[in-house]
């Protein structure tokens, strides 16, 4: 996805720490794997090349992904992505 991801931790809090951040840069890569447009093999750079001409079913995983979530919710107000739709009067 193009993008650095680091885990910062405090050393030895809690002990298990370590693994909790192996943890999530294993769930980072997974992301990358499966959503990056830049890896001809990922399931929605596959959706992308494939989709215009035939249908295809997505994973259980990307269609969970691809849900709409409200980020201010999650967060409890700090994070608030939203998408528009921009129309262009001709």
């Amino acid at each position: 996805m193009a993008c650095e991801f680091s885990v910062f931790l405090n050393a030895g809090r809690p002990p298990e720490a370590a693994e909790i951040g192996m943890e999530a840069l294993e769930r980072i890569e997974w992301l990358e794997k499966v959503l990056s447009v830049y890896l001809p093999e990922s399931e929605l750079s596959q959706l992308n090349r494939l989709a215009v001409n035939q249908s295809r079913t997505i994973s259980t995983d990307v269609a969970e992904l691809m849900k709409p979530t409200d980020l201010a919710d999650l967060t409890m107000g700090p994070a608030d992505a939203k998408v528009t739709i921009v129309e262009y009067a001709s």
